[in-house]
C-alpha cells in the first residue's frame, strides 16, 4: 500500500530547487553584466593577435589567444578575449581590463542574459509551486 508523500518533505525539496535556480540566475546575471562592462568600458586601443592555443578542461576544448597592445605609450602583452584562430596576425579593437584585452563582442553577454532569464523563469516557477504545494497540502 502506497503512503501519501510528506508535504513538508516535498516543500523542502521545492525550496531547495528554487534556491538553486535563484543562485544560478544571480551568477549568470553577474557574469553577463561583467562581460558588458569589460566589453564596453575601459581604455580603448587596438591589439595585434599573435597566436592562439587550444586547451582542454573537463573534455571541453577552448581557445586562448594572446597579443600585444599599447596603453599610455607602453606596450603590453597578454590574453586577448573574444578572438579566435582566424584573427591571428590581425589588429582588432579592444578594451583593456585587469591586464587583458577584450574584443567588443556582445554575443556572450546577450547569451548569458538569455540563459539567466530562463533560469529566472524557472526560479519564479519553483517558488510559485511552493505556494500551490502549500495550498494543496491544506486541502
Amino acid at each position: 500500500m502506497a503512503t501519501a508523500p510528506d508535504p513538508a518533505k516535498e516543500r523542502q525539496i521545492r525550496l531547495s530547487f528554487a534556491i538553486f535556480f535563484a543562485l544560478i540566475s544571480a551568477f549568470l546575471v553577474w557574469a553577463a553584466v561583467r562581460q558588458f562592462v569589460f566589453t564596453l568600458s575601459g581604455p580603448a586601443t587596438t591589439a595585434t593577435v599573435t597566436g592562439c592555443e587550444d586547451y582542454v578542461v573537463n573534455n571541453h576544448v577552448d581557445v586562448t589567444c594572446s597579443g600585444y597592445w599599447t596603453i599610455d605609450g607602453k606596450q603590453q602583452h597578454g590574453t586577448v578575449i573574444g578572438v579566435d584562430y582566424p584573427d591571428v596576425g590581425k589588429t582588432v579593437n579592444v578594451r583593456i581590463h585587469q591586464g587583458a584585452a577584450y574584443s567588443p563582442s556582445l554575443l556572450s553577454p546577450i547569451v548569458l542574459l538569455l540563459v539567466s532569464l530562463t533560469m529566472t523563469g524557472l526560479t519564479v516557477f519553483a517558488f510559485s509551486t511552493l505556494r500551490t504545494g502549500r495550498a494543496q497540502a491544506r486541502r
